[in-house]
């Protein structure tokens, strides 16, 4: 009697450089979301993107000075080219500002170097620099 012969295997394909690269950046965006606490949908959106934009984003992402962190990377991936989408499921664009400042804010506009106010606001009120004018009784 004749046996068949058994199934051949295919021939284990090492991994190439790229897969090794994507597997990094992944790794790398897996540890930036578990470090910023970045919520359910942010975290897809990120997971979402090419490698490429990720990496870039990854490299050059300024989280310090951000109030909301998920926010934040859904902007600055945006930025990189990524087509993501915020909470309210618009594509995240960002501002100008938010570009040219690196990302995030103080929380306290107009402030300049050593929290002196700067530009003419005073509050809603107006006002003039001095104190208030004494009231006539």
């Amino acid at each position: 009697s004749t046996r068949a012969a058994p199934p051949l295997k295919p021939a284990a394909v090492p991994p190439t450089a790229d897969a090794k690269a994507d597997a990094k950046v992944t790794e790398q965006l897996e540890q930036f979301i578990a470090k910023y606490k970045l919520d359910a949908s942010c975290a897809g959106e990120l997971r979402s993107a090419p490698p490429e934009i990720s990496r870039r984003a990854l490299q050059t992402a300024n989280m310090a000075k951000a109030r909301n962190p998920s926010a934040f990377a859904l902007m600055w991936w945006a930025h990189h080219g990524a087509a993501v989408r915020g909470p309210s499921n618009k594509p995240a664009k960002p501002s100008a500002a938010m570009i040219a400042g690196g990302g995030g804010t103080t929380g306290r506009p107009n402030v300049g170097a050593g929290g002196a106010r700067t530009g003419s606001s005073r509050g809603r009120r107006g006002g003039s620099r001095g104190g208030r004018a004494k009231r006539r009784a």
